[in-house]
């Protein structure tokens, strides 16, 4: 596999772990289930210049417990059990979100300098009520690659009947100066690299609104399917980054999950 492979592969792992289990978690915590592994598939559309729409196939797999949890490249702790109203968690996970340059086919993107992720720390507040679940999240790199933060909220409603159910997701992540510059921003030097045909650019801190809708059916009892369709909008200065082509596109996950 080549660095695209590679780069395609990690952001899909991080993209299907967080955004494929909530689905399906909601039935397994009315079941003595806390593992669950599987294979999926996702669409990745490109939003950077000259580069391709990606789809692939990828291993999905978590734990889910009372206090602590594994959701792919994330690992938690409640302090409350997963059906109290009010609940405090820390997390810890690595971000998937980066870009190699080497991806794209504009010759003066190639010049600039690869997008890493990085390790990411921090909280999330979580209120469940009969309205849906309320989450107010804050995390920051942990790992010197960008020095930023972002801050977050969502809200869900799951509706689950039987073996199959829906939970549609609304919400807002804020990220600050310094992880946009690593992501959308051209430096001068990066800029003097392409001989000026890419423009010096700094970001201000900006957010994204985003909207999903994940649907599982049960297939039995432990087997389950899983659908999520995601649609995002990146706000603000971010949307006149030279490097990107797209500032609002829709992602899609399928999966196949068996718990136990």
């Amino acid at each position: 596999m080549g660095n695209k492979g590679k780069i395609v592969k990690r952001l899909v792992t991080g993209l299907v772990l967080f955004s494929c289990i909530p689905a399906y978690a909601e039935q397994a915590s009315e079941q003595t289930s806390e593992w669950s592994l599987g294979i999926g598939g996702a669409y990745i559309p490109s939003i950077f210049k000259d580069t391709s729409s990606t789809t692939m196939m990828f291993p999905i797999g978590g734990y889910e417990g009372e206090h602590f949890y594994w959701q792919g490249l994330e690992v938690g702790y409640a302090l409350n059990s997963k059906q109290a109203s009010h609940n405090l968690i820390f997390h810890l996970g690595y971000d998937t979100k980066s870009f190699d340059p080497d991806d794209s086919d504009n010759l003066d993107v190639k010049k600039l300098d690869e997008r890493e992720g990085t390790v990411l720390g921090g909280m999330s507040y979580q209120y469940q009520s009969v309205l849906g679940t309320l989450k107010l999240t804050g995390a920051a790199d942990i790992a010197g690659e960008h020095n930023g933060w972002l801050g977050g909220l969502t809200w869900s409603y799951p509706f689950n009947v039987d073996r199959w159910g829906i939970t549609p997701s609304i919400g807002y992540t804020y990220y600050s100066e310094d992880y946009n510059q690593h992501m959308y921003g051209v430096s001068a030097a990066e800029s003097t690299k392409t001989a000026g045909a890419i423009s010096q650019f700094t970001p201000d801190g900006e957010g994204e609104y985003f909207a999903s809708l994940s649907a599982f059916y049960g297939l039995t009892e432990d087997l389950v399917v899983n659908v999520t369709m995601t649609y995002i909008n990146l706000q603000g200065s971010v949307e006149e980054s030279p490097i990107l082509e797209k500032t609002a596109f829709t992602t899609g996950v399928i999966s196949l999950i068996y718990m136990f």
